[in-house]
């Protein structure tokens, strides 16, 4: 084959791209440039053999996609610009199979062959094999923007911040497909993607090679050979869902990841399958924050599950988590189906701080929660260092009969705790709260030192079948202070029986049954407790308490206290 044709028409706002090569299964299109206006519909004559389309765009201007895009089968389709890909508020995908757009510089397929986009494509092989490989360079540095008017989620209130989904208008494929966008840098302003049974594939790439895996499901995406990531941001109530009945997996591959202003990575199970899976892996950071600029929803990584099956997983694999001024991750179950587990590692750090900036509704959070029967899943942290400041909480709770799964936070260095938001309607703290009927799960702690200091808490509630918390420590524990005006003190606490507080009030949680048990268990050189801190088991909840500690030294000064309730001779012991 020795050249692509350009021979397009524009009929009553159809623009036919008829200009294709096939080969075998594989149909090539050439354009020096191609935009579709809204209102148009762009329209790729393929017959029914062809498997996959590859759409070139060889100029050196940005493809705004303002209408559709049509394709006729389920032959996948591959759009190449280096340049950039702009898709606005009203384009739209009509495509049978998978889509990937991309702002590689080359395509390579299975057998070989390279099809290079820069310069004269009429003498570039052609081939019938599959594509296998995205190659970038930083010759050009293209993006891809998605835009849109922002979602339309809802939440009910703030004691079922579960989310309501609406008809949301977006970019998406058929069920069992794949969606993808492979740029160097991506952007979405308001923009919605969806993909109800489908696996969502977001990735920055700036230098190396992204090698392609068909399957029936669509395209696998490998960047082991990827030398330099980009950056991916949400904004302005931007939206990614693989929420329904069937429900999706979404997958994001970038140097830093940035969510701002109510934006969300969403999948929410509706039907009685297993829940997807969402999967961020980033070189640098991963940073959410804020809410949307009506206070409705916060900016969230969420996964939940409203109907019989389990929720999806959410998986974070970064150097630097920050989650602050009311953001959440979040694994929740509003039903009888278990909520999935959140696994985090941050090799370096993670940065849970504050509220909303605006009328402080929304606390920062990493939580695994129940709001029915269902249980919720494990919450594991893995990171260099831990700081929890100004009112954020790390935490799986039950609010009916769900039991609360484990939860493990596992830091090289520190785990640090300090203080409450500014209306002191939360401490900062690391928690497994039970206000129902359920379980607590563990708590275990593992670090070098850990600091609870002014009001800030690790504990436990009042659980029917008892609480179970263990910190081990290699160098220190410390517990000191509480901040003017806040009425308790910092601590460290398994079966307490006050907990939750919202605008002052302490909201109690229900009385243990007499056989109910509570267990701390501290390993450390170094236990200080100072100004009116606080180490207790059984507080004031009619539970059997038992605290076994095991340091070199206590310290235990400023009206600070070491002890168990009820009093030993009624069943609580120290060791």
């Amino acid at each position: 084959m020795t050249a692509f044709f350009e021979a397009n028409s524009i009929t009553s706002n159809i623009l036919k791209l008829n200009s294709g090569i096939a080969v075998a299964k594989n149909l090539f299109l050439k354009f020096s440039a191609l935009s579709i206006p809204e209102g148009a519909t762009a329209v790729v004559e393929n017959d029914s053999t062809i498997e996959n389309i590859i759409i070139c765009i060889t100029g050196e201007s940005v493809s705004k996609i303002e209408g559709t895009l049509r394709i006729q089968g389920a032959a996948n389709l591959f759009f190449l610009n280096p340049n950039g890909i702009d898709f606005g508020e009203y384009a739209f995908l009509d495509t049978g199979g998978s889509f990937v757009a991309t702002t590689a510089n080359e395509i390579g397929f299975a057998d070989g062959t390279q099809l290079e986009l820069s310069g004269d494509l009429s003498s570039s092989p052609l081939t019938s094999s599959v594509p296998s490989r995205l190659r970038f360079d930083d010759s050009v540095l293209g993006r891809i923007r998605v835009m849109g008017t922002g979602h339309d989620l809802k939440i009910e209130n703030l004691f079922f911040p579960a989310v309501t989904r609406n008809s949301s208008r977006g970019l998406q494929v058929c069920s069992g497909k794949t969606f993808a966008l492979v740029g160097t840098d991506l952007i979405l302003e308001s923009g919605t993607i969806l993909g109800e049974g489908a696996t969502v594939e977001l990735s920055s790439v700036r230098e190396g090679e992204v090698r392609l895996d068909a399957t029936e499901q669509g395209w696998t995406f490998n960047y082991e050979v990827v030398q330099n990531f980009g950056d991916i941001q949400l904004q302005d109530q931007a939206l990614v869902d693989a929420s329904g009945v069937s429900t999706g997996s979404i997958r994001v591959r970038g140097r830093r990841l940035s969510l701002v202003e109510g934006s969300l990575i969403l999948i929410q199970n509706e039907g009685d399958g297993l829940g997807g899976s969402l999967t961020i892996e980033t070189s640098e950071s991963v940073e959410l924050s804020g809410h949307s600029p009506d206070v409705r929803v916060q900016t969230r990584l969420l996964s939940q599950t409203t109907a019989g099956g389990k929720g999806g997983s959410i998986e974070i694999s970064t150097k630097r988590l920050i989650v602050r001024d009311g953001a959440t991750i979040s694994a929740l179950t509003v039903s009888a189906a278990q909520a999935g587990n959140i696994c985090i590692n941050a090799s370096k750090s993670l940065e849970l701080m504050g509220t909303s900036l605006k009328d402080f509704r929304f606390f920062s959070a990493i939580n695994s929660t129940s709001y029915s029967s269902g249980n919720t899943g494990d919450l594991t942290i893995s990171t260099g260092s831990v700081m929890v400041l100004d009112g954020g909480i790390i935490a799986c709770g039950s609010l009916r009969k769900g039991n609360c799964g484990n939860l493990t936070v596992n830091a090289a260095e520190s785990v640090l705790l300090v203080g409450t938001n500014w209306h002191f309607i939360e401490t900062s703290g690391i928690h497994s709260v039970t206000i129902g009927e359920g379980n607590c799960g563990n708590v275990t702690i593992n670090a070098c030192r850990v600091e609870v200091r002014d009001s800030a808490r690790i504990a436990t509630s009042t659980s029917p079948s008892g609480a179970k918390l263990t910190i081990n420590a290699y160098e220190s524990v410390e517990v000191s202070g509480w901040l003017p005006g806040y009425k308790e003190s910092s601590r460290i606490a398994a079966a307490s029986s006050s907990f939750m507080r919202r605008t002052g009030e302490v909201a109690p949680c229900p009385t243990a049954p007499s056989d109910a048990s509570a267990e701390m268990t501290i390993k450390t050189k170094l236990l200080r407790v100072t100004d009116n801190g606080c180490v207790t088991v059984g507080r004031e909840a009619g539970a059997v308490g038992r605290l076994k500690i095991e340091a070199d030294s206590v310290i235990l000064s400023d009206g600070s206290s070491i002890a168990t309730n009820p009093a030993p001779r009624e069943g609580g012991d120290t060791a």
